[in-house]
């Protein structure tokens, strides 16, 4: 099978025509011929006497830790109630099953919070201690409040819910506040129907704006949905500049094949380039962990697949995009994984940036652009199975 990795890069391979899932990485062709692990893209430019990006202080790459805060609290009465009603207003034929599921295990969240003294879902503040602690400073990715029209995935709490922060009970409003004081980057977590407008995309980025009075240039929509006909002009128009959203939510590895860095283009108006830097998803720790998805792997084997990826991205140069979700936090599998993955990433001494400023560095001093570069260069470049 050969590849064209200019059609690759630009989203032009096996998009369905479906409307309540994502696709994931059974529909890549590099899951096809075996390099779903491999940048292969920014092998090939490498290849081509392509030079490696130069990161800050002239470390080795790059990595960005990035967190979606879809739940804070598992016992909230307001959130399991809103998740009831939510299951109630969502319930087709087709998820009968899956949604009275939902609804009965929030009626028992409640009555299990009655006598819970902790929340295992409030880890905000974990985070933002390990987080300090290392030095490192990531993206988190909040949901609106309001959405026009409600899907069965979406999140139910609000920015004046309370949840434990360091002992104490705090509105999320404040911990969104302490975290982007200290330096963290505050990003949209944009929900499932947000791309059925520009308007309602707007709503959503607007209430985060709000919240921090300023501007929100990261975005990540939930479960990855990305539109490659409707998501980079809507992204564009709305003033996002960097998206995390191209990865794989059943497993690991490199969606269009790189780790670097790259321009979102309007395929609907003759690939035009859109100043919205897609900075791809490498790794997430549901794929690896979530018993109903891809991988359903453990700790010692997730350590050795994130091992090898990061391995990979350092000999390129790359991004090290991560995504690790708080409310698993009190998983010991989630949490000891997460502690060994930077322990591992340390050792490297690579460059930790929020999702902002590794875009930033990468427009003013990287400079690299990989779609013109494989729209000019020999018809997009090709992949065979087998070779690199």
């Amino acid at each position: 099978m050969d590849i064209n990795l200019f059609k690759l890069i630009i989203g032009d391979y096996n998009n369905p025509n479906v409307k309540d899932f994502v696709p994931d990485f059974a529909y890549s062709p590099l899951n096809i011929i075996g390099k779903l692990y491999y940048p292969v893209v920014d092998e090939y430019w490498l290849n081509k006497g392509g030079f490696k990006p130069i990161w800050p202080n002239n470390k080795p790459y790059a990595v960005c830790i990035t967190h979606d805060i879809d739940h804070v609290s598992r016992y909230n009465i307001l959130q399991n109630f809103k998740t009831i009603t939510k299951a109630v207003k969502t319930m087709t034929r087709g998820r009968m099953k899956k949604n009275l599921s939902m609804g009965v295990d929030s009626f028992l969240n409640v009555f299990c919070g009655l006598t819970k003294s902790s929340d295992p879902y409030s880890n905000l503040d974990l985070i933002y201690n390990v987080e300090k602690r290392s030095n490192i400073r990531s993206t988190l990715f909040f949901p609106p409040e309001k959405v026009e029209k409600r899907h069965y995935s979406d999140c139910v709490y609000r920015f004046r819910d309370k949840i434990t922060f360091y002992d104490k009970k705090i509105c999320i409003e404040e911990i969104v506040k302490i975290f982007k004081r200290d330096g963290f980057e505050i990003g949209l977590h944009s929900q499932w129907y947000a791309l059925d407008s520009i308007d309602d995309f707007l709503k959503e980025k607007t209430q985060l704006e709000n919240l921090l009075n300023e501007n929100i240039l990261s975005h990540r929509a939930h479960f990855l949905r990305f539109d490659n006909k409707r998501s980079p002009e809507i992204y564009k128009r709305a003033g996002i500049l960097y998206d995390s959203t191209l990865g794989f939510n059943d497993n690991i590895g490199f969606r269009r094949g790189t780790s670097y860095p790259f321009y979102l283009y309007d395929i609907n108006n003759n690939n035009k380039k859109l100043d919205v830097l897609e900075i791809p998803l490498i790794i997430q720790d549901s794929a690896m962990f979530v018993k109903t998805k891809g991988m359903r792997i453990e700790r010692e084997m997730a350590l050795r697949y994130i091992y090898e990826i990061k391995e990979r991205v350092k000999n390129t140069g790359g991004v090290l995009t991560v995504l690790w979700h708080p409310h698993e936090m009190r998983n010991e599998e989630y949490y000891l994984t997460f502690m060994d993955m930077i322990k591992m990433l340390k050792e490297d001494d690579p460059w930790f940036g929020t999702m902002s400023e590794i875009g930033e560095w990468w427009k003013k001093e990287v400079k690299i652009d990989l779609v013109e570069f494989l729209r000019d260069n020999f018809d997009g470049g090709r992949i065979n199975e087998g070779k690199e």
